[in-house]
Formats: structure tokens, C-alpha cells, sequence
């Protein structure tokens, strides 16, 4: 009997051992889909960061808070993985994949199809200087094995700098009057987009930054649109101008309106001797992940008395360059 008892213990042991050898891990990372190990790969996503640093604020609108990476084949997902380092590590299954990578964004790990992700809006407002969302694709790539994959990312919002003000009234009597600001506000903002907002047509619609008879309305993205000043800033001493070397930066969603009253502008508040003037200068149709630097801002008169009202670039010049925004993206992200 006691030999009988270390026969069927070992043939349970083999038996186990056996079960245990055919049913070694089947899974794809964080879909629950059970594919032999033998058809998986190990493939590793690596996101570079860049720093910015400014004379007004020190901002990191290219840095990396978390990366999330979704694999799909046709529109069904094969693959999530998350990271809140520059590194996600995942198994995928071989074949032909459409790769995406969401920086900074929203949860995704609910997303099923492809379908389901590029349907996703992203919003202005879940944006600050230091998390800017960011996408990034690469379809139709081939997984044969273990691999690193170069990919992308992009910003969905433009950014918009002026580097500065400078006073040159043209009429003897402004020369002679004090001069201040007291405000920069980006309007006519658009606050939400697709979550391709690179892509044409990605913009929804025009946000609430904006004034109402003279009186700003504060909106939720106040911190990216917006900057006020504590204490007027001085443009102009009686006969004594007083440049303003110090630049400013501010976030806005694509939008299509290159001009006119839903196009996106910049509006400087001043007054000269407590009458408020404002000086606005349109950004013609921002476009994700660009930058639209204003440089050689000059006043040379009094502005508009309301800035809802349509009256662009009146006695202030300007120019505008149009740039890839490339600050922390002049390396690829490796996935």
C-alpha cells in the first residue's frame, strides 16, 4: 500500500508536470488574449525629452510624464502597454501592426479597437507647460522579432511666442505719456481637436478665451492663453521708451481660421495715461506642433479701444515666423 501511494504520486507529478509544460504563457500585454509565447515578441518603447528654459517662466512643454502604446492589427487590439518613465517594455504579437503612442494624454488602457482611439477628442485644457499631450503613429510595420521601432511624437498644440515690445509713437504728444501693459492673451482659441491633431480638419471649435465689452472671461485654459501682470509694465516713460526684451509663450489647438473674427490672435492690453488700448496681431491658422514666433513688435500709436472688436495690427508692426515646433523632437522616438 505504501508503494502503491509513491506510484500514483509520481504519476500525478508527471502528469502535472506535463499539463504544466503545454500550457506555458499564452498572453499579449494587457489585452487578454492568449497567443503562444512562440509567436511573441519583445519590443521595447523609448521616448526622448527635451527642456526649455525662458526668461519670463521656465517651462517643459517637452517633457515626458507618461507614454502609453497601443498595437493594433486591422481595428482589433493586439497590445496596450504603459509607462510613467520614458520606457514601456511590451509583448506584441508577430505580424503586420498599427503602432500609436499617446504622450501625456488621457487613460487609454480601455480602448479596444483603433477605431475607438482615433475617434478620442483631447482637450486644451488637460494641457500645462509641463505635459503637453503629444501622438505619434507608424502603420503597417512588420514585427518579425524582438526589435526597437523608430516613431514620432508630435505636440497637438501650436505654440505661440512673442519675443518682446518696443514703443516708436510717431505723434509728439504719445511721446510724452506714460505707457504700460498690463496683459497678453491668446483669443479665439480652439480647445478642443482630434487626437490626430496634425491631421486637416482635427480642430472642433473656438473656446471661451475671449473679452466681453472690455472685460476678460476666464476659462479653463487661462494658464496656457494668458498672461497678467501683477504690476503694469512700463513701455514708456515720458520721452523715455523702455524696451521689453522679456518673451512669453502661449498653447492653442489648430484652428482653420487663418483671419477675421474666428481666427486666433494675440492681444496685447496697454494704456497710456489710464485709457486701456489694445493692440492685436492675428496667428494665421495655427497648425499642431508648430511655433509661431512674433518678433520686431513695434507701437507707434494708440491701439483699439475693445479688442472684440476687428481691428487687427492698428499702429503696432511685426513679423511672424512659422517654424516646426522641434525643441526635445530633433532626435526620433525610438519604439
Amino acid at each position: 500500500m505504501k508503494n502503491l501511494f509513491y506510484i500514483v504520486t509520481t504519476v500525478c507529478i508527471i502528469a502535472f508536470t506535463s499539463c504544466s509544460k503545454s500550457e506555458m504563457p499564452k498572453h499579449i500585454s494587457g489585452t487578454g488574449v492568449e497567443i503562444p509565447q512562440e509567436e511573441l515578441s519583445t519590443v521595447t518603447f523609448s521616448v526622448g525629452d527635451g527642456l526649455v528654459q525662458t526668461k519670463a517662466i521656465s517651462v517643459n512643454d517637452a517633457s515626458i510624464s507618461n507614454v502609453q502604446i497601443l498595437i493594433f492589427n486591422g481595428d482589433q487590439l493586439i497590445a496596450y502597454g504603459s509607462s510613467n518613465s520614458n520606457k514601456v517594455t511590451i509583448k506584441v504579437r508577430k505580424g503586420i501592426a498599427d503602432c500609436y503612442a499617446v504622450v501625456n494624454g488621457d487613460d487609454m488602457s480601455m480602448i479596444s479597437s483603433k477605431s475607438a482611439l482615433l475617434g478620442k477628442s483631447s482637450l486644451l485644457e488637460k494641457n500645462t507647460t509641463s505635459k503637453m499631450m503629444m501622438f505619434g503613429r507608424k502603420e503597417r510595420h512588420t514585427i518579425s522579432g524582438n526589435e526597437t521601432i523608430s516613431l514620432t511624437v508630435y505636440r497637438a498644440a501650436a505654440k505661440v511666442e512673442i519675443d518682446g515690445i518696443t514703443t516708436a509713437f510717431t505723434s509728439p504728444a504719445y511721446k510724452t505719456k506714460n505707457f504700460t501693459m498690463q496683459s497678453m492673451t491668446l483669443l479665439n482659441v480652439v480647445g478642443v481637436a482630434d487626437i490626430e491633431a496634425d491631421k486637416p480638419n482635427a480642430s472642433k471649435t473656438v473656446s471661451g478665451v475671449k473679452f466681453n465689452n472690455g472685460n476678460f472671461v476666464s476659462s479653463a485654459v487661462d494658464g496656457l492663453t494668458r498672461d497678467a501682470f501683477k504690476e503694469n509694465v512700463v513701455l514708456q516713460a515720458p520721452n523715455v521708451p523702455k524696451p521689453y526684451e522679456v518673451p512669453h509663450y502661449f498653447y492653442c489647438y489648430p484652428n482653420k481660421a487663418a483671419t477675421g473674427t474666428e481666427a486666433t490672435k494675440l492681444s496685447i492690453e496697454t494704456q497710456i495715461e489710464g485709457r486701456t488700448y489694445y493692440y492685436v496681431i492675428e496667428i494665421p491658422a495655427p497648425e499642431s506642433n508648430k511655433l509661431y514666433k512674433i518678433s520686431n513688435v513695434t507701437i507707434t500709436g494708440p491701439g483699439a479701444d475693445n479688442p472684440d472688436e476687428v481691428v487687427v495690427n492698428h499702429n503696432v508692426s511685426f513679423s511672424i515666423t512659422v517654424a516646426p515646433w522641434g525643441t526635445g523632437f530633433d532626435k526620433p522616438v525610438e519604439f
